[in-house]
């Protein structure tokens, strides 16, 4: 699979930045689409980015260069890097609990 991202995903993972729901990106783009399209889009970028969520799709995007986001700051980066480990430890919790039991 093409891993690289179209422009419309770019757009959709600046409004996911920002916190919006897929039913309010849908109606902010133009042409206005529909929130199932939008949920087809993120399926995609989760896919391309093997990111786990939207989150860290952000941060995947962001970190390497390929989505810009000078307004979220170092407060967005230290949220985000904190989610990311969160889900690591969460996954080897799980490891963990799977190779002992």
């Amino acid at each position: 699979m093409n891993n690289r991202l179209s422009s419309r995903e770019l757009e959709i993972l600046v409004y996911v930045a920002e916190g919006l729901s897929n039913k309010i990106i849908a109606s902010r783009l133009l042409p206005v689409v529909q929130e199932a399209t939008i949920k087809n889009h993120m399926t995609r970028i989760l896919l391309k980015l093997g990111a786990s969520d939207r989150t860290h799709a952000v941060v995947i995007a962001h970190c390497s260069g390929r989505l810009e986001l000078p307004c979220l700051g170092q407060r967005f980066v230290d949220a985000a890097k904190s989610h990311i480990v969160d889900l690591l430890e969460e996954e080897i919790r799980g490891t963990l609990h799977a190779n002992f039991n």
